[in-house]
Protein backbone atom coordinates (compact mmCIF):
# COMPACT_ATOMS: atom_id res chain seq x y z
CA UNK A 1 0.00 0.00 0.00
CA UNK A 2 2.63 2.53 0.53
CA UNK A 3 5.67 0.61 -0.25
CA UNK A 4 8.61 2.44 -1.30
CA UNK A 5 7.26 5.92 0.50
CA UNK A 6 8.71 8.32 2.48
CA UNK A 7 6.69 10.10 5.40
CA UNK A 8 8.12 12.51 7.11
CA UNK A 9 7.04 12.43 11.34
CA UNK A 10 7.09 15.54 13.13
CA UNK A 11 8.05 14.88 16.57
CA UNK A 12 9.22 16.50 20.00
CA UNK A 13 10.61 16.74 23.22
CA UNK A 14 7.31 15.07 25.56
CA UNK A 15 5.76 12.66 22.87
CA UNK A 16 2.75 10.23 23.31
CA UNK A 17 4.57 6.96 23.09
CA UNK A 18 1.36 5.21 22.34
CA UNK A 19 0.26 7.62 19.71
CA UNK A 20 3.54 7.64 17.84
CA UNK A 21 3.90 3.66 17.84
CA UNK A 22 0.00 3.15 15.81
CA UNK A 23 0.98 5.68 12.93
CA UNK A 24 4.53 4.35 13.15
CA UNK A 25 3.12 0.94 12.75
CA UNK A 26 0.54 1.44 10.52
CA UNK A 27 2.81 3.17 8.27
CA UNK A 28 5.90 0.66 8.25
CA UNK A 29 3.08 -2.40 8.08
CA UNK A 30 2.12 -0.96 4.32
CA UNK A 31 5.48 -0.62 3.53
CA UNK A 32 6.76 2.92 4.25
CA UNK A 33 10.13 4.61 5.24
CA UNK A 34 9.35 6.67 8.04
CA UNK A 35 11.99 9.54 8.19
CA UNK A 36 11.72 11.39 11.73
CA UNK A 37 11.70 15.12 11.84
CA UNK A 38 12.72 17.46 14.89
CA UNK A 39 14.01 20.73 15.47
CA UNK A 40 17.31 19.08 16.22
CA UNK A 41 18.67 16.40 14.91
CA UNK A 42 21.57 15.78 16.89
CA UNK A 43 19.62 15.59 20.33
CA UNK A 44 17.56 12.11 21.13
CA UNK A 45 13.82 12.94 21.69
CA UNK A 46 12.34 11.08 25.30
CA UNK A 47 8.21 10.28 24.93
CA UNK A 48 6.62 11.90 27.75
CA UNK A 49 7.25 9.87 30.52
CA UNK A 50 11.01 9.33 29.23
CA UNK A 51 10.56 5.80 29.46
CA UNK A 52 11.65 5.80 25.57
CA UNK A 53 13.18 7.82 23.27
CA UNK A 54 13.88 7.97 19.39
CA UNK A 55 16.63 9.65 17.15
CA UNK A 56 15.46 12.24 14.73
CA UNK A 57 16.49 12.03 11.33
CA UNK A 58 16.37 15.59 9.95
CA UNK A 59 15.39 19.28 11.00
CA UNK A 60 12.60 20.57 9.94
CA UNK A 61 14.63 23.04 7.64
CA UNK A 62 16.73 20.58 6.53
CA UNK A 63 13.59 18.40 5.30
CA UNK A 64 12.26 21.26 3.59
CA UNK A 65 15.17 20.58 1.06
CA UNK A 66 14.55 16.56 1.12
CA UNK A 67 12.33 14.26 -0.70
CA UNK A 68 9.65 12.43 1.59
CA UNK A 69 6.24 11.61 0.17
CA UNK A 70 3.72 12.62 2.95
CA UNK A 71 4.37 15.27 6.07
CA UNK A 72 2.53 13.89 9.54
CA UNK A 73 1.53 15.86 12.86
CA UNK A 74 0.43 12.94 14.66
CA UNK A 75 1.42 14.09 18.25
CA UNK A 76 0.18 16.43 20.49
CA UNK A 77 3.07 17.55 22.75
CA UNK A 78 5.24 17.74 19.15
CA UNK A 79 2.26 19.74 17.42
CA UNK A 80 2.81 22.36 20.37
CA UNK A 81 6.45 22.89 20.29
CA UNK A 82 6.11 22.54 16.66
CA UNK A 83 3.98 25.35 16.21
CA UNK A 84 6.15 27.90 17.65
CA UNK A 85 8.95 27.05 14.94
CA UNK A 86 9.07 28.72 11.38
CA UNK A 87 10.84 26.00 9.95
CA UNK A 88 8.26 23.92 11.00
CA UNK A 89 5.06 26.15 10.02
CA UNK A 90 7.09 26.79 6.64
CA UNK A 91 7.65 22.60 6.12
CA UNK A 92 3.91 22.24 6.52
CA UNK A 93 2.88 25.86 4.51
CA UNK A 94 5.13 24.16 1.60
CA UNK A 95 4.46 20.69 1.52
CA UNK A 96 0.54 21.90 1.34
CA UNK A 97 1.15 24.05 -1.61
CA UNK A 98 3.11 21.21 -3.25
CA UNK A 99 0.13 19.15 -3.19
CA UNK A 100 2.09 16.52 -0.80
CA UNK A 101 -0.66 15.26 1.53
CA UNK A 102 -0.47 16.22 4.84
CA UNK A 103 -1.59 15.24 7.74
CA UNK A 104 -2.59 16.37 11.29
CA UNK A 105 -4.00 13.93 13.96
CA UNK A 106 -5.35 15.70 17.11
CA UNK A 107 -3.37 19.19 17.68
CA UNK A 108 -1.44 18.76 14.97
CA UNK A 109 -4.11 20.21 13.22
CA UNK A 110 -2.17 23.82 15.51
CA UNK A 111 0.50 22.91 12.86
CA UNK A 112 -1.92 23.64 10.01
CA UNK A 113 -3.18 26.83 11.68
CA UNK A 114 0.18 28.18 11.90
CA UNK A 115 0.65 27.21 7.91
CA UNK A 116 -1.99 29.63 7.26
CA UNK A 117 -2.79 27.04 5.41
CA UNK A 118 -6.42 26.04 6.24
CA UNK A 119 -8.37 28.83 4.87
CA UNK A 120 -11.71 27.54 3.49
CA UNK A 121 -10.99 23.63 4.60
CA UNK A 122 -12.98 21.16 6.22
CA UNK A 123 -10.79 19.54 9.13
CA UNK A 124 -11.60 16.79 11.78
CA UNK A 125 -10.09 18.00 15.54
CA UNK A 126 -10.76 17.98 19.05
CA UNK A 127 -13.83 19.93 19.76
CA UNK A 128 -10.88 22.37 22.28
CA UNK A 129 -9.79 23.38 18.99
CA UNK A 130 -12.79 24.32 17.06
CA UNK A 131 -12.83 27.89 17.70
CA UNK A 132 -9.03 28.37 16.25
CA UNK A 133 -10.18 26.20 13.32
CA UNK A 134 -12.95 29.04 12.74
CA UNK A 135 -10.73 32.01 13.73
CA UNK A 136 -8.14 30.93 10.65
CA UNK A 137 -10.93 30.75 8.45
CA UNK A 138 -11.55 27.10 8.58
CA UNK A 139 -14.68 24.14 9.03
CA UNK A 140 -14.27 22.19 12.09
CA UNK A 141 -15.56 18.73 11.57
CA UNK A 142 -16.58 16.93 14.96
CA UNK A 143 -15.58 13.65 12.68
CA UNK A 144 -13.06 10.90 13.09
CA UNK A 145 -11.50 11.50 9.77
CA UNK A 146 -11.67 14.32 7.07
CA UNK A 147 -9.86 14.82 3.95
CA UNK A 148 -10.05 17.85 2.18
CA UNK A 149 -7.96 18.00 -1.25
CA UNK A 150 -4.03 16.94 -0.11
CA UNK A 151 -4.92 17.70 3.67
CA UNK A 152 -6.13 14.51 6.17
CA UNK A 153 -6.84 15.04 9.64
CA UNK A 154 -8.07 13.19 12.34
CA UNK A 155 -9.42 13.42 15.59
CA UNK A 156 -6.98 11.27 17.51
CA UNK A 157 -4.71 8.54 17.30
CA UNK A 158 -7.14 5.56 17.52
CA UNK A 159 -7.91 6.64 13.74
CA UNK A 160 -4.47 5.60 12.32
CA UNK A 161 -5.58 2.73 10.44
CA UNK A 162 -8.07 5.03 8.95
CA UNK A 163 -5.34 7.72 8.17
CA UNK A 164 -2.82 4.92 6.62
CA UNK A 165 -5.37 3.96 4.01
CA UNK A 166 -6.56 7.81 3.42
CA UNK A 167 -2.79 8.57 2.81
CA UNK A 168 -2.24 5.64 0.18
CA UNK A 169 -5.41 6.64 -1.70
CA UNK A 170 -4.13 10.31 -1.72
CA UNK A 171 -0.82 8.98 -3.28
CA UNK A 172 -2.47 6.94 -5.86
CA UNK A 173 -4.27 10.21 -6.71
CA UNK A 174 -0.97 12.11 -6.99
CA UNK A 175 0.37 9.46 -9.35
CA UNK A 176 -2.84 8.99 -11.79
CA UNK A 177 -2.35 12.84 -11.95
CA UNK A 178 1.01 12.72 -13.20
CA UNK A 179 0.38 9.93 -15.44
Amino acid sequence: MLAGKRMALILERGFDPIGYASIRACLEGAGAKVIILSSDPREEIFDRDGTSSVRPDLSYYEASRAEFDALIAADDASARIAKSLPDACALVSGAIRSSKPVVAIGDGVSLLICSDAIKGRKLAAKPSLADQIRASGGMFKDRGVVIDANVISAKDAKYAGEVCKAIADALRGRAAEAA
